[in-house]
């Protein structure tokens, strides 16, 4: 009876894990989707209301790896902090420097230019949710499946 109910935990803590470790892929799906919504709200912003970008990133999201990216932001621009901007644990270099050569860019040419600049990483968005979309669907299940069938694996050499 003990055995079966450590099988039993040692398959669930196993595929728990195995799931925690692509859950990547949802997580930067989410915060690139956020990323498209700011960059939506900066379209418009630049076209129809002309506000303070200052109060664009004061806008908060669900999302805390997202806030604190564009607080860290904020804190630069108000030359508040030196730091480096906040990327999250699992954002990969190639994703570092496309979001600091973007945030760096924002807010920093007159109405047109902004808005070619905002136009020109918007497509590059679309590309990169595509493909983030895709990792997803290719990646997600295969932690979960993996955990599973290691934790079959230590089931068989505890029996």
């Amino acid at each position: 009876m003990v055995k079966i109910f450590i099988c039993i935990v040692v398959i669930i803590s196993s595929t728990l894990m195995g799931k925690s470790l692509t859950d990547k892929h949802a997580k930067k799906l989410s915060f690139f989707s956020l990323l498209k919504d700011f960059n939506s709200s900066l379209k418009r912003n630049v076209k129809f209301r002309k506000q303070n970008l200052i109060e664009l990133l004061d806008l908060k999201s669900n999302d805390e790896d997202f806030n604190c990216f564009l607080s860290s932001y904020k804190l630069k621009v108000l030359s508040k902090s030196d730091e480096e901007y906040f990327y999250p644990k699992w954002i990969d270099n190639d994703d570092k420097y496309f979001l600091k050569s973007y945030i760096e860019g924002v807010g920093k040419n007159g109405s047109q230019s902004e808005l070619d600049f905002i136009n020109s990483y918007e497509e590059i968005i679309d590309e990169k949710l595509l493909k983030i979309k895709e990792d997803k669907r290719k990646f997600a299940n295969l932690g979960q499946k993996l955990g599973f069938i290691f934790g079959v694996g230590l089931v068989v050499i505890i029996i």
